[in-house]
């Protein structure tokens, strides 16, 4: 669950963002992976494979770090984690 709405959150994010700017997107994919603590903090991002496109690969991280902090652990979570780390494939196309 804290995964889909993490998700939800970047691609709301990232709708607004990539609207505001001028890249071409092409097709691309980039992989990134985010640190999370578990107050929800980002505490660290970073290009796991790039695709090859520089402005894109800047732009995932910028989503990332614009849609932080997320929703903290809950109680059952917090049994389980202090830290997720959470590497996801980020698909980008012209809309």
């Amino acid at each position: 669950m804290y995964l889909n709405l993490w998700q939800r959150e970047i691609e709301s994010t990232g709708d607004e963002l990539i609207l505001s700017k001028d890249i071409d997107y092409s097709d691309s994919k980039v992989q990134i992976m985010a640190t999370i603590d578990s107050f929800g903090n980002l505490i660290k991002s970073e290009v796991i494979i790039s695709s090859g496109n520089l402005n894109v690969d800047r732009m995932a991280i910028e989503i990332l770090e614009e849609a932080a902090p997320f929703a903290p652990f809950d109680p059952k979570m917090l049994n389980e984690y202090s830290i997720l780390e959470i590497i996801r494939d980020w698909n980008f196309s012209p809309k």
